[in-house]
């Protein structure tokens, strides 16, 4: 066994790549604050009108203290102006029998909306995968082109 291929050496590697995808999570929560800082600049100029946006589900949590793990919380993505990225937070029964019966969720999401920073740690690290998808629509919305790296350019 190589001197590389240790026990040691190993664990090592595991706690450099934990320590990597932790900065970058924490990298990633930043760029949501800042442009959440944008989106607010845009709307004080004047520059944006008012925009509320839902996306999905993307996160569910139970109640504080109530082991029944299908009945708690349903969070489901927004972008609004001039507040920025937030979550829609539902308890998850009224989110399911408002998707069965077709209700439009916008109206009711707008009360329930709960800006990005004021979500839970592990809220907001589940809602980054939502980010890309709510920019786009909201750069579309707002007359402007979503800009993709060149690599995913079709």
């Amino acid at each position: 066994m190589k001197s590389s291929d240790s026990p040691h050496s190993q664990l090592s590697k595991l706690q450099g790549h934990g320590l990597r995808l932790r900065q970058s999570l924490d990298q990633s929560q930043a760029v949501v604050s800042d442009l959440n800082s944008q989106i607010r600049s845009l709307s004080e100029a004047g520059l944006v009108h008012e925009v509320f946006l839902v996306g999905d589900a993307f996160y569910a949590e139970p109640y504080e203290g109530i082991d029944d793990a299908d009945i708690g919380k349903a969070f489901v993505s927004t972008l609004s102006t001039p507040s920025g990225f937030g979550a829609a937070v539902w308890d998850t029964e009224e989110y399911f029998q408002a998707c069965r019966q077709f209700d439009p969720v916008e109206s009711v999401s707008r009360e329930r909306n709960v800006l990005f920073a004021e979500l839970s740690p592990r809220a907001q690290a589940q809602f980054l995968i939502e980010v890309q998808a709510l920019m786009d629509r909201f750069l579309i919305a707002i007359g402007a082109k979503p800009v993709r790296p060149k690599s995913q350019a079709s």
